[in-house]
């Protein structure tokens, strides 16, 4: 990989600043080369170790933190934020756990405050980073507003001053395709039309195909929740490559085959037993919470929704 230092969060200073923009670049400890440093300085970037000097100064916010800590640091600098700011996550946390992180305070004392992203999709410093994803102010699916109409333009400017191709997209997609998930995105992307050729020569109805989609995904996604990557330890390599096999009714598909066949059989070393452990027909999430809110109305979903957020490992 070719790179330019310095890299990560202080390359996105290091641009801003060449820009022209007044740029703090906060961090406790400044665990970079020496080339960095200096490269930070002769553009105009003000270094600084005290976090507050930097949440006072900037009227957006660049949140390239550690994972698991960006909620927590973000609350506990929040009172110092300057009026107006916008808080931007980067890869670390997705913009929409950041707003239920800060829910109650961003409703209630500083509701002048907004969630977007400033998600480089990529390593900043690497030439082959050439864009930013900015979150757009409100979620379609679930019609919350994370941040103004001119807090995002905001965004959206400062990218483009700094030389970066901008798309503005739903805050609930910006991880998925910004993310190192992206590898596992497009790969599923992949697997989808790979299937919905198989299932259209077998002569399936376009509902049928929606449902087994909505059904494997629903399943993956609870088997890695309740039992992390570990899950896929107790399932049975040579019974899913038989079964895919049955299946290859395409040239796609056969290469495929022949591609888990040879990397990813040995590593499903699971046996008939614990695939019966974990068979299960997950409901998918979207039409459960649905059938909740029919049943016990909207505030209680709501709630869950926020507990949610709260406990998952982005404000731990």
């Amino acid at each position: 990989m070719h790179y330019e230092l310095p890299l990560g969060g202080a390359h996105l200073a290091y641009r801003a600043a060449e820009a022209g923009h007044d740029v703090v670049l906060c961090d406790p400890s400044f665990d970079i080369s020496e080339e960095s440093m200096e490269r930070l300085e002769s553009a105009g970037v003000e270094l600084v170790t005290d976090d507050t000097a930097g949440v006072e100064h900037g009227e957006i916010q660049i949140l390239f933190t550690p994972f698991g800590h960006t909620v927590k640091i973000a609350r506990e600098l929040l009172d110092d934020v300057r009026e107006g700011a916008v808080l931007c996550t980067t890869c670390t946390c997705p913009p929409i756990a950041l707003y239920h992180g800060l829910e109650g305070e961003l409703r209630t004392k500083r509701e002048d405050v907004g969630v977007s992203s400033f998600h480089p999709a990529g390593i900043p410093g690497a030439e082959t980073q050439d864009l930013i994803l900015v979150a757009d102010a409100r979620s379609e699916e679930s019609g919350i507003e994370l941040a103004s109409e001119e807090q995002v333009e905001r965004c959206v400017n400062l990218a483009e001053d700094m030389g970066y191709d901008v798309y503005v997209l739903d805050p609930e997609l910006i991880s998925s395709i910004g993310d190192m998930s992206v590898v596992l995105t497009v790969r599923i992307v992949q697997a989808i039309c790979n299937y919905f050729s198989v299932a259209r020569i077998c002569g399936a109805p376009i509902e049928m195909i929606e449902e087994q989609v909505e059904e494997v995904l629903s399943t993956m996604a609870y088997l890695v929740g309740r039992y992390g990557l570990d899950a896929f330890d107790r399932m049975d390599g040579k019974l899913l490559l038989r079964s895919l096999r049955n299946m290859a009714l395409t040239e796609d598909v056969e290469r495929v085959v022949d591609f888990f066949e040879r990397c990813y059989v040995d590593l499903l070393s699971g046996d008939r037993e614990s695939m019966r452990e974990l068979s299960s027909m997950m409901v998918p999430p979207d039409k459960l919470v649905d059938r909740v809110r029919e049943i016990v109305g909207e505030a209680p979903v709501q709630y869950a929704r926020r507990r949610f957020f709260e406990e998952r490992r982005w404000g731990s």
